[in-house]
């Protein structure tokens, strides 16, 4: 009878061990269907990262990366828009598209790449416009868990940025994006020309900011978060916009 006891003891505590890993799990699944944005992964996964500033009239090249299994990059030009238009490109020499071209006015540029070529020693150039625009540029290489990236602009609603820029204030609203399908990778930046660091809510994880610098480079922040409904990014500046402007814009990228 005694041995009958522990032996039923042992197989009612048992279940007890999974239970935690089947809540979390539910509690995931359950954000992802309600449309909340949920932390980064697994639906995409971040591969490498890399940035540099230009306080030159030519042209600068980050260090290289490995960005072996990377199926989607994501790059982002903060800079004097009075200075001109920064240009780019990578050591593999992948097609790249702007959707949303120079926004607003000449401040942020989004470029994104699903490249035919990637891996070790990879490396991106930004070259400013015979004058010193005071780029900053960051670029990230995200993998897809399933299936084919494409740049979810929705009719123009999965591509949204500000205007005209923010010249005071410590905080940058972009419109709403919304993506056309689940899981999408919600990709957002902020270009500012006044010193200090930021932050941003629905739910954005930050892997690179790079403080404004004067003389040396416009302040540039790039954050990313996974959504199945509709965002509205808020960005917040340490200190006050100035006179240089802030702005920011949102990006969906999917996956089928």
């Amino acid at each position: 009878m005694v041995r009958l006891f522990l032996r039923r003891r042992a197989v009612l505590a048992a279940p007890a061990l999974v239970l935690p890993h089947r809540r979390a799990d539910a509690q995931m699944m359950q954000g992802i269907i309600a449309g909340k944005s949920v932390a980064p992964g697994p639906f995409w996964t971040l591969i490498n990262q890399t940035s540099i500033t230009n306080s030159t009239a030519g042209a600068v090249t980050t260090s290289a990366i490995d960005t072996t299994g990377a199926n989607c990059l994501v790059a982002g030009i903060g800079y004097y828009g009075g200075a001109g238009t920064p240009t780019f490109s990578d050591s593999k020499s992948n097609s790249w598209t702007s959707p949303l071209g120079n926004t607003p006015p000449g401040l942020l540029s989004f470029l994104g790449s699903l490249p035919a070529v990637v891996g070790s020693g990879h490396t991106f150039t930004v070259t400013n416009p015979g004058v010193i625009a005071y780029a900053t540029l960051i670029v990230y290489a995200f993998k897809s868990a399933s299936g084919t990236p494409f740049f979810d602009y929705n009719g123009g609603n999965g591509a949204t940025f500000t205007s005209p820029e923010v010249t005071s204030g410590t905080t940058v609203a972009v419109p709403t994006a919304t993506p056309s399908g689940s899981n999408r990778l919600i990709w957002s930046a902020l270009t500012d020309g006044a010193a200090g660091t930021y932050t941003v809510d629905s739910g954005l994880a930050i892997p690179i900011q790079v403080a404004y610098s004067v003389g040396v480079n416009y302040g540039f922040a790039m954050g990313w978060a996974i959504s199945s409904a509709a965002v509205t990014v808020t960005w917040t500046l340490s200190s006050a916009a100035g006179a240089g402007g802030a702005a920011g814009e949102t990006i969906c990228i999917g996956s089928v």
